[in-house]
């Protein structure tokens, strides 16, 4: 390696390898890009610390190609940054691009959950047919992932443990705009409106969710709950497909 600089220590990369499901290759491109986009408030070696409280600003994060697309890719990262500000430390970057990783779990059974947090879906990018859309109908859920030791006198602040969800139950998350657990009736519209791109009618748009209310809403609540979405997506085959995002 001569006189370079390793950014992480060995033992931060096998951690960061234990606890999300990135391999070293997908955590040092992750580490690039993240570098790329904070420019100079990033040092050259990224110590826990750093990399639990240093943040990439949303409007950077936005010009990354493997988000920028996305039609959901503000709120993916105001879910993901805990806080609403869609502005990402380095730990919370890693983490959007575990959970939406070709090796992330996409059984519900493979993730253990804990309290709810809202995470987001993760979608390919149209044109793709408005039936489609009504099965990409997602609610929120998070299972936390323990790394690190209870802090004692000599650990001041540990940073936060990087939690592996589930892509089925991440992706139930993306409608709950109104983060209160269920996806409503107005939830599913503005889904519906980022699918499209709102070039749909209102007429259109309630037709829409009533279909999806119709066919998933089994208590007639008028709102769809975790497992009345799993249900549905699990009857779906091409669901969990669109839900990626290669680094």
């Amino acid at each position: 390696m001569g006189n370079k600089v390793a950014v992480f220590t060995e033992q931060q990369l096998d951690e960061y390898q234990a606890c999300t499901y990135l391999t070293r290759k997908n955590i040092l491109r992750a580490e690039r890009l993240f570098r790329g986009v904070c420019g100079s408030a990033l040092p050259t070696r990224l110590d826990p610390i750093t990399a639990s409280t240093v943040t990439a600003p949303y409007q950077a994060l936005d010009t990354l190609t493997e988000l920028k697309e996305n039609p959901f890719r503000r709120r993916m990262c105001q879910v993901f940054s805990g806080d609403g500000s869609a502005s990402l430390t380095f730990e919370q970057f890693i983490e959007l691009f575990s959970v939406f990783s070709d090796h992330a779990p996409r059984d519900i059974r493979a993730t253990k959950t804990h309290a709810p947090l809202p995470i987001l879906l993760f979608l390919t990018p149209p044109p793709f047919p408005l039936s489609h859309a009504l099965s990409l109908i997602p609610t929120p859920s998070t299972p936390l992932h323990a790394l690190h030791p209870p802090p004692t006198p000599s650990t001041p602040l540990p940073r936060p443990p990087l939690p592996s969800h589930s892509l089925l139950l991440t992706s139930y998350a993306t409608s709950d705009f109104d983060d209160d657990g269920y996806l409503g009736e107005e939830d599913l519209q503005q889904t519906v409106k980022h699918l499209t791109h709102d070039l749909l009618t209102q007429d259109e748009y309630s037709t829409i969710v009533s279909k999806v209310l119709e066919e998933a809403d089994v208590d007639c609540d008028t709102k769809l709950s975790q497992s009345e979405f799993i249900h549905v997506i699990l009857k779906s085959p091409d669901f969990l497909s669109n839900f990626h995002i290669r680094i």
